[in-house]
């Protein structure tokens, strides 16, 4: 992945801090006195370059991995993954196999 500019890490951390703040994009945007099209937009750019076909399928690399505490209630925020530069948002309540078939139809495509 590309080396990201002092600009595009404080977009992703604004990102980041809307993620977990529970809030619509919309209201994230209006407390924080944000203008909702340029988050939008940076948003957008910055899953693009996260799921860039070039760097997020090299062989042989590594996704994070988060492990859970299956006995704690989860939220059910998706689960983001690129597979040959298309992204898939998934929860725990999606069907394992469908998930799967989906993946190994995208990685035949390659």
């Amino acid at each position: 992945m590309q080396k990201m500019t002092n600009k595009q890490r404080a977009w992703q951390k604004r990102i980041e801090d809307w993620s977990t703040s529970g809030l619509s994009q919309a209201d994230y945007c209006r407390r924080q006195g944000l203008q909702p099209k340029r988050f939008y937009s940076w948003k957008n750019r910055l899953e693009r370059m996260h799921c860039n076909p070039r760097t997020s399928s090299i062989p042989g690399s590594f996704l994070p991995v988060a492990l859970v505490d299956p006995t704690v209630e989860q939220t059910a925020s998706p689960v983001v993954l690129c597979v040959n530069g298309v992204e898939i948002q998934y929860t725990r309540e999606t069907d394992e196999a469908l998930l799967l078939k989906v993946v190994s139809l995208l990685e035949a495509r390659a």
